[in-house]
């Protein structure tokens, strides 16, 4: 079963100061672009900056968001830019990247 996880400002803050995070097998981010992520001054509390995708409770993969907004007929309208894709060679083939990317589409 794979269950994905969004991480909002505080949840990546979190996430990569605990235990877990620095116990992963992979990072599916680095230190210091979390921290970019989350100082980037186009992103709002709520909005989702990284989503991790479990496969039986490990990590299997992973997808960056960054909040930004374009100028469009003279309004400003939120997006964000996929900065990251990954799923781990141990986990293709069930659909992960299609899950991650269906999310953060949605959002």
């Amino acid at each position: 079963m794979i269950v994905l996880k969004l991480l909002n400002k505080t949840a990546l803050l979190n996430f990569i100061n605990s235990k877990e995070f620095h116990d992963l097998p992979f990072l599916p981010i680095s230190y210091h672009r979390a921290v970019s992520h989350i100082n980037n001054p186009h992103v709002n509390d709520n909005d989702t900056i990284l989503i991790l995708a479990y496969y039986e409770n490990k990590l299997a993969g992973y997808i960056g968001i960054l909040a930004d907004h374009m100028q469009i007929s003279n309004e400003s309208v939120k997006v964000g830019w996929l900065s990251t894709l990954f799923v781990h060679p141990d986990y293709r083939g069930k659909k992960i990247a299609q899950m991650l990317l269906k999310e953060a589409c949605n959002l």
